[in-house]
């Protein structure tokens, strides 16, 4: 059964609809004109906030391939059937990464990366994300990085895929998930920890600038209108295009609700009260099966 929110003549259905979206969020929060904010999270088990993540890392990647297009593209797996735990696969990724760096000293080649771990069927496998100079052929890059990655796993049956990036867009697309049929991404395991094993990590200059530059920027060009952003979505610099398109609503219309109320020398009886302003529950309004609502009285 979904819930339901309460509403008012002055309640905003556009908004009821995205409290709809956004309340298996559990980190609620909101804008200064009351819509949600998604906190962005790969683990959060609102599909919302996980589609407002992948859309802003696409939308970084896009900003950086424009001075800075992708070279090469691999995926990096692991085909044994053994299961892998993150303190595995983060020291698998650590030697991955070392002996990327061991060549780059020897042969004075640049070559800086990215990689991100996604899942299947809860095992985890790796995309990545070459930019260099180097113009290798697909099958001598394949043999360097299956080399490298046979390396870093030892006693483990592995398969690299390695193909040239063809479309820019569309691999930055694909890469952060932001699909319009995401049946396949999964989340996360619950067991699995990002403090033990990043999701995503990369080079130092993989970006030409901070994710948080990269997202302002971009937010200044999609509303040239602002000219300074408040200081709320400064702080993380993630909320500034969502805020910029909020409708005008209320940030604490009148609702109306039940209250049960004891007189002195009088029976129980209800009584309807008018609640204005009411005040927020975590940054929602509070859904009807968080209420309690009281028996009404047999006759008269």
């Amino acid at each position: 059964m979904t819930t339901s929110i309460p509403s008012a003549d002055s309640y905003d259905p556009d908004l009821e609809n995205l409290y709809r979206l956004y309340e298996k969020c559990k980190r609620k929060s909101h804008y200064k004109n009351g819509r949600p904010r998604p906190c962005r999270s790969q683990r959060c088990p609102c599909e919302m906030c996980r589609r407002k993540y992948s859309e802003k890392d696409a939308t970084i990647l896009l900003r950086s391939f424009k001075d800075k297009p992708p070279d090469y593209t691999f995926v990096l797996k692991l085909v044994d059937d053994e299961p892998t735990y993150d303190v595995m696969m983060a020291g698998y990724l650590n030697g991955f990464t070392q002996r990327i760096r061991d060549f780059r000293k020897t042969d004075d080649i640049t070559i800086e990366y990215e990689i991100r771990i996604e899942f299947c069927w809860g095992e985890p496998h790796c995309h990545v994300t070459v930019i260099t100079p180097a113009n290798w052929s697909r099958r001598k890059a394949k043999r360097l990085v299956k080399q490298w990655w046979k390396a870093s796993c030892p006693r483990r049956k592995v398969s690299v895929y390695a193909d040239r990036v063809r479309t820019v867009i569309g691999h930055a697309h694909y890469v952060t998930k932001n699909l319009k049929d995401r049946r396949g991404v999964e989340m996360p395991p619950q067991e699995w920890s990002g403090k033990k094993c990043r999701f995503v990590r990369r080079s130092g200059s993989f970006l030409t600038k901070t994710k948080k530059e990269l997202w302002q920027e971009q937010c200044r060009e999609w509303y040239p209108q602002q000219a300074q952003p408040d200081a709320e979505t400064t702080v993380s610099g993630e909320g500034e295009a969502d805020n910029s398109a909020a409708p005008e609503a209320p940030t604490t219309p009148s609702v109306r609700f039940w209250r049960l109320r004891r007189p002195t020398g009088s029976p129980t009886r209800l009584r309807p009260v008018l609640s204005d302003p009411m005040p927020f529950r975590n940054g929602f309004w509070p859904l009807r099966s968080s209420w309690r609502w009281p028996l009404l009285p047999r006759g008269p």
